[in-house]
């Protein structure tokens, strides 16, 4: 319930406040955090997915990681934002600066940190490999390199 209450505080400050959301959380192992925006009957619906022992680590950090999550609603298709902007680490990165924005360069370094610890944490035990945390990293220096 936490988790959906993030995710319409951000999109009340988006062009799709009143957005219904829809949170799906898996148990699957390697899981973090996603989104997805599909269309109903009735119009679109953001989709927030999350792996159950990912929000359980992240604890407070999730505010900002759902932030982040909203913030891909607010920059769009991420493969027109790719071919805007080059590359998926400069569109994660315009991400974050919106998320930033909302939650704090502070918030989001910290939810960066503990993502990357729980992502080490899976790899070291379940039969997974997350590719993804080296891209956190990097995400995490561009981060605290900023102003």
């Amino acid at each position: 319930a936490l988790i959906s209450k993030y995710a319409e505080e951000f999109l009340r400050r988006t062009e799709m406040r009143g957005t219904p959301t829809v949170l799906c959380v898996t148990d699957r192992a390697g899981a973090g955090a996603w989104n997805d925006i599909v269309q109903s009957s009735r119009g679109q619906v953001l989709v927030i997915g999350v792996g159950r022992r990912f929000a359980q680590m992240m604890g407070k950090h999730m505010r900002a990681i759902i932030a982040h999550e909203v913030g891909h609603v607010v920059q769009g298709d991420l493969d027109q934002c790719i071919g805007r902007l080059g590359n998926l680490e400069l569109c994660e990165l315009e991400v974050n600066r919106i998320a930033i924005g909302w939650v704090g360069k502070s918030a989001m370094i910290n939810a960066l940190k503990e993502a990357i610890r729980a992502n080490e944490w899976e790899s070291q035990h379940q039969p997974i490999a997350y590719s993804g945390t080296g891209e956190l990293k990097r995400q995490l220096l561009l981060i605290e390199q900023m102003p």
